[in-house]
């Protein structure tokens, strides 16, 4: 139960981060697009059916937001969809301390990015001692999920990005009418 919780913590930063890099009113003016859009929608498809295990609406929301096709993307903003995937972290038994905020804006790519500040738990998290044998237990549960989980996510976006070089293509294809040149 804990290690899929904390698979779904890279799941929550992706889709976070991208969500991020997508929304006009954060930070798209330094993002590509179509690559920060389907790496969202890879991320966040993944973390759908966690998300509506805890709140039907919520994973809508973000679904609405994320989806690879949707126009406009991003529709209600990074803040709203980083609300909604707050709001569901007890739900999915991950803190605020687990999925952290984002730090790779300002001229030294180090500054905290406005707006994707880490949010708070109710209160001062607990710090737990633990032996060495059940850390390296978790640690070894916590790395298999997370590489199954990283391999289907990047299956995920490689299927997505195929998938929006192939609706460019088709965008670019022109027709043309053959005129006969023996007339």
């Amino acid at each position: 139960d804990k290690v899929v919780s904390q698979v779904t913590v890279p799941l929550i930063q992706g889709t976070l981060r991208e969500a991020y890099e997508t929304d006009p009113a954060a930070g798209a003016v330094a993002a590509d697009g179509l690559v920060e859009r389907a790496e969202g929608w890879g991320f966040g498809s993944s973390l759908i059916p966690f998300l509506s295990a805890c709140n039907s609406t919520g994973a809508k929301l973000i679904q609405d937001n994320i989806f690879l096709n949707n126009d406009p993307f991003m529709k209600d903003g990074f803040s709203t969809v980083k609300s909604s995937l707050e709001s569901m972290y007890s739900c999915l038994k991950i803190t605020c301390a687990d999925v952290g905020g984002m730090s790779t804006c300002g001229f030294g790519r180090d500054e905290q990015c406005p707006g994707f500040e880490p949010c708070i738990d109710g209160g001062a998290p607990q710090v737990v001692a633990k032996s060495c044998d059940a850390t390296n237990k978790e640690l070894r549960e916590t790395r298999a999920a997370a590489i199954i989980g990283f391999i289907l996510l990047a299956i995920t976006t490689i299927l997505a990005i195929v998938k929006a070089r192939e609706a460019a293509k088709l965008k670019e294809i022109k027709y043309t009418k053959k005129v006969p040149t023996d007339v």
